[in-house]
């Protein structure tokens, strides 16, 4: 496994970063960029605080982009995850995210912000319950030999573009006694499958930083 960061500090209040992973195939088959063993993600972001001017402003951009088969290996053990949770970026392999927030500090205990997501995932295509096509879109189903095609090509197999939106407000009245409210509305377009579902629910977190 083998990942590069970089973070930069040298614009006042302007701050760039990127992440790139890349896991197994080292220098096999990297000329072929699609296929299945090319496990590579990478991240790019900016963060601007006191955007366009504006005192306690803070405003954030990110682009994810995860290949196929990402996090999986051939024993399931070897997997990056724990308990059932993805041990990387939440978007998951076969997708990618661009990410937008923004946070104003009304004082020094209201903190409200506005987050907007929107990805694109390439799933993996079932009948029945069966798995029929692996396009490396599922952590805990790895590549088949013989089964699957050698080609993983991005975003192939069932596509789902989600969109989210997330409003939330942190509130401190007693120093580390913190709650953050939030609500949450997300929509999903089943683009291969020709439908939408939509969902939409509030949030309440109470946190002791003792």
């Amino acid at each position: 496994m083998v990942f590069l960061d970089f973070q930069t500090k040298f614009l006042k209040n302007l701050e760039f970063q990127g992440t790139f992973f890349l896991d197994e195939n080292i220098l096999g088959h990297l000329q072929n960029l699609t296929r299945f063993s090319n496990k590579t993600a990478y991240q790019l972001g900016a963060m601007y605080y006191e955007a366009f001017g504006i005192n306690d402003f803070s405003l954030f951009v990110e682009y994810t982009r995860i290949r196929p088969y990402v996090y999986t290996h051939k024993s399931l053990t070897d997997n990056h995850t724990a308990y059932g949770q993805i041990v990387g970026h939440h978007i998951g392999p076969n997708s990618d995210e661009i990410f937008v927030k923004t946070a104003y500090n009304l004082n020094e205990w209201i903190r409200p912000s506005l987050s907007f997501s929107y990805i694109r995932a390439g799933e993996n295509i079932y009948e029945d319950g069966v798995l029929v096509r692996n396009v490396g879109g599922n952590v805990f189903e790895p590549y088949r030999p013989y089964i699957d095609s050698d080609d993983a090509v991005f975003l192939d197999g069932n596509r789902v573009n989600s969109t989210e939106i997330i409003f939330s407000t942190r509130i401190e009245p007693v120093r580390d006694i913190i709650f953050d409210l939030s609500y949450t509305y997300l929509f999903r377009d089943h683009v291969t499958e020709n439908y939408s579902s939509k969902l939409g629910f509030a949030e309440l977190l109470m946190t002791l930083a003792f």
